[in-house]
């Protein structure tokens, strides 16, 4: 029963096995039990709490490792109590809405103890690891404990954005106390001890009074922080504000024209905020863009910055390139000028150095393409020739690294059936299949399609290969070009695809010389048993323990078909699971320089160990392996609206020429002038996409099956 006086006494009560022991008044007692109270419902001081949420960290980098090697997130319940406790019924949930959305398997917490949870979203009811089936927020969030009978015994509401590696939990002193919650940053961590008695002060994150976004007319910007007596710095030029770069911020700041506007808030005695970015973009401003006050040490020719203004005279012009900014999704990548274009800083612009910078990376939202936003590591891929760069339009790599603030970038970003997880992503120039090749003839030849549609074509016909789709960039604020934002097949996508973790894989690029991970034994150990003699099945056999065939052969096909000129001893990746059972795949890379002539041949293209080709010129000896080539020729070039057939080839080939064809006015008008000779312009892309619909694409089909016939590989 439930004292209706003031009068201090134990209460001791049995309710699904979970003991409560409580030093307090009745109406305590009917606080922790749900009941409604005669007086005024204060929260219970910590003291009388038999179990409370003691420690938490929501942007776990590197600290605990789980048994399956990852750095999840954590929270720590702590047994306030002489009393061990059994929390089989109990439940945690960051979400009010769901008390039950995780519940406790059966565990007891000993008395003065604590309890260590993943907050994973891996959901593992192994008392020896407990994992639960939600993340934590890092950004802000709420946790709560509740008991069996569906009261909640104790929350943190809505907390403050998290740090990296910084843990966030009760102060020490109030554990034990009387006072009720107050919670500080830890950046010394303790799962599984007592909470430390030095906490750190930050300064609240800054608020943008508007977020990132596409406008038509003018804004006025408010930024502030929670923090009192704090000083907020900002800058337009994509560097880190600080007191010693930038400006005050002191009051509203109107926008009018395409606009990079990063903060940081800063207060003596306390940890200075991160730094926020903002993307504004005006499309109707972006044709007036220049480099001025920019830095000029880089370029074939020196910096190239501006539009060509010779492209968009009149006003119906200028409407076009608008409109053409607005045909693909807006992507930004804000990093400091000088560390990407100034000599004196070693700007990765400015010469192939392979170094890392910070940069902040955002996609706007477009239609039904959801947007993201993340900090990342941000290097310079490919094009270079010894010291210097071939081309003034460069490809980066993004990496998702504890050390650039994020360890993954999570989210289903190129559709339902791609990966949920990435370390890296491209931002691909198209170099080879662009307006900036080196050579005039290749550059009137540029679709910028021709490597995602290589791989769209793989993923089509059953094999797994680097998912993509076209964005707009800009370069802290500045219209930088067309771009195809992909996957690199690297172990987190062999992971991602096929199951296993990263550490798992063997992946090669180019060959068995560039080991990405792992090591290349099993694949030399491939290409050995194929100087075997191959007319043995027993031979063939044990290559097919190796080597996936079926993957193999759709892999070979369709770079026969698209007559692929830079490939077979590099431009591919392979990767293999390291167990026994484990086959290589090989997976597309750098496709550009395909679907060029329509009589071009690459079917006996010379090759020596290790490329795919000479394996397959080595398997089509035998007799299994030639009638299971024959096969997939047959299913994916002659039956009728197959992969490779001309109609379904020339559907898909439009269909992707679709997504960038409204987008190539402005890439002329960004990029078209920028080598010597006559600039290219949006008529030399449709000339070459209707030559591939008119001519290429109707004859293909028929001039690949002639090429296999007369090597002997197919039959009709």
């Amino acid at each position: 029963m439930f004292c209706r006086t003031n009068t201090f006494s134990l209460v001791t009560f049995f309710c699904l096995s979970i003991i409560f022991i409580c030093f307090s008044s009745c109406e305590l007692v009917n606080q922790l039990l749900g009941k409604k109270s005669s007086t005024s419902s204060k929260p219970a001081p910590l003291a009388a709490l038999p179990i409370i949420i003691n420690e938490l960290m929501a942007d776990s980098q590197e600290l605990i490792q789980d048994k399956d090697g990852d750095f999840p997130d954590w929270i720590e319940i702590l047994n306030n109590s002489n009393q061990e406790i059994p929390l089989e019924g109990w439940t945690l949930t960051d979400d009010n809405d769901q008390i039950k959305k995780w519940t406790f398997p059966k565990v007891t917490i000993q008395p003065n103890q604590m309890l260590l949870l993943f907050a994973s979203g891996k959901n593992i009811s192994n008392p020896s690891e407990l994992h639960t089936n939600f993340k934590l927020d890092r950004k802000k969030g709420h946790l709560s404990l509740w008991n069996p009978l569906g009261q909640k015994v104790h929350s943190i509401e809505d907390y403050p954005s998290q740090k990296s590696n910084v843990s966030y939990g009760l102060l020490p002193s109030d554990v034990k106390s009387a006072v009720i919650d107050r919670f500080g940053f830890f950046k010394a961590p303790t799962p599984g001890k007592s909470n430390s008695e030095s906490h750190t002060l930050y300064v609240a994150d800054t608020k943008f009074s508007i977020n990132s976004g596409v406008f038509q007319d003018s804004i006025n910007l408010t930024i502030t922080t929670d923090t009192d007596d704090a000083t907020i710095y900002v800058t337009t030029d994509g560097s880190i504000p600080s007191a010693t770069n930038g400006m005050i911020y002191k009051e509203p700041i109107l926008l009018d024209r395409t606009t990079v506007i990063r903060a940081v808030a800063e207060k003596y005695g306390s940890e200075s905020t991160n730094v926020d970015t903002q993307f504004y973009l005006f499309p109707e401003s972006v044709w007036q863009q220049s480099g001025d006050g920019l830095p000029n040490d880089w370029g074939l020719n020196g910096p190239d910055y501006a539009i060509d203004q010779t492209m968009i005279p009149t006003t119906d012009d200028q409407k076009r390139f608008v409109d053409s900014l607005s045909a693909l999704p807006t992507f930004s990548l804000v990093a400091d000028p000088n560390q990407l274009f100034s000599s004196d800083k070693q700007g990765i612009y400015v010469s192939p150095n392979n170094r890392d910078i910070e940069a902040s990376i955002e996609l706007l939202e477009h239609g039904s393409r959801k947007g993201f936003k993340s900090r990342a590591g941000l290097s310079t891929q490919g094009y270079a020739d010894g010291e210097k760069f071939k081309t003034d339009k460069l490809s980066f790599r993004l990496k998702f690294k504890t050390k650039f603030g994020n360890e993954d970038l999570e989210g289903k970003i190129f559709g339902p059936d791609s990966s949920n997880i990435y370390d890296n992503l491209v931002l691909d120039a198209s170099l080879d299949d662009s307006f900036l090749h080196e050579f005039f003839d290749r550059r009137k030849e540029a679709l910028y399609i021709r490597d995602q549609l290589i791989s769209n074509l793989l993923v089509h016909v059953g094999n797994e290969a680097p998912r993509g789709f076209f964005v707009q960039l800009y370069i802290n604020g500045l219209y930088w070009g067309i771009y195809n934002l992909h996957e690199r097949p690297d172990d987190a996508f062999a992971a991602s695809y096929f199951g296993g973790k990263r550490s798992q894989y063997d992946i090669i690029k180019h060959g068995a010389s560039e080991v990405i991970q792992g090591s290349s034994e099993s694949y030399l150990q491939l290409y050995d048993l194929a100087t075997g003699d191959l007319s043995q099945e027993s031979v063939y056999q044990q290559i097919a323990k190796l080597l996936a065939i079926d993957e193999f052969i759709r892999y070979l096909i369709v770079n026969f078909y698209v007559g692929n000129i830079d490939w077979p001893c590099k431009n591919f990746y392979a990767s293999r699971h390291q167990s026994p059972e484990g086959k290589w795949r090989f997976h597309s890379w750098d496709a550009e320089q395909t679907l060029l002539n329509v009589d071009d041949n690459v079917t006996l293209t010379s090759s020596d160990m290790p490329c795919p080709t000479y394996l397959h010129q080595r398997l089509i000896q035998n007799a299994t392996y030639r009638k299971r080539f024959q096969e997939f020729v047959n299913q994916l070039m002659v039956t009728q609206g197959a992969a490779l057939t001309a109609s379904s080839l020339s559907a898909n080939f439009q269909q992707q020429c679709l997504e960038v064809e409204a987008s190539i006015f402005a890439e002329a008008a960004r990029w078209g002038d920028n080598r010597d000779g006559v600039p290219l312009t949006v008529n030399d892309w449709i000339a070459e996409r209707d030559r591939l619909i008119n001519t290429y694409l109707p004859s293909r089909t028929a001039a690949v099956l002639s090429q296999f016939q007369a090597n002997g590989w197919w039959t009709p």
